[in-house]
């Protein structure tokens, strides 16, 4: 009796830990009045604001930003040196405290120019926040590349503060 007891004990405590986990959101998932997408026609985060502002806190979007990109990715020299890079990458989100599931949303490429490096390959994950409500908000992207010219784990905490209207 003391074993069925101490298992049923066991299982009782393990469904618990998995019904408190926290569902990781996927494109059309809400935040309250936020919906989260894979494409907008919104801002960019970080052509509103520096690294160094979201970095430190101090980035300011402007009234009136509904639809705002909360993208990063990662670029390289050449296309074959970012699909090296992106190549058993691991790579996970929060905002505002709440885990996203990246994979749903998706990427996409692009060439952009660095001023130290010249011509890059970027590749950037699709996540934008539809309805962008006031206040505070905050993204963490944390990533691990195995194969990149920067080895290792990385981490970007970004926060910025959407105005009211």
């Amino acid at each position: 009796m003391k074993k069925m007891a101490l298992l049923l004990l066991f299982v009782v405590m393990i469904a618990s830990l998995v019904a408190c986990k926290e569902k990781m959101l996927k494109p059309d998932d809400t935040i309250g009045e936020m919906k989260l997408l894979s494409f907008c026609e919104g801002a960019i985060v970080n052509e509103l604001c520096t690294y160094e502002e979201l970095d430190e806190g101090t980035c300011v979007v402007p009234a009136g930003v509904k639809d705002l990109w909360v993208a990063y990715g990662w670029g390289e020299e050449t296309a074959e040196e970012l699909e090296t890079a992106w190549k058993d990458s691991v790579w996970k989100l929060t905002f505002d405290d709440h885990p996203i599931d990246l994979a749903p949303f998706g990427t996409y490429d692009i060439d952009t120019s660095d001023p130290l490096l010249g011509p890059m390959k970027l590749r950037v994950w699709n996540f934008c926040v539809s309805n962008i409500t006031p206040g505070k908000h905050h993204a963490r992207y944390d990533f691990y590349l195995p194969n990149a010219y920067e080895r290792g784990n990385h981490a970007h905490d970004w926060t910025f503060t959407v105005l009211e209207p």
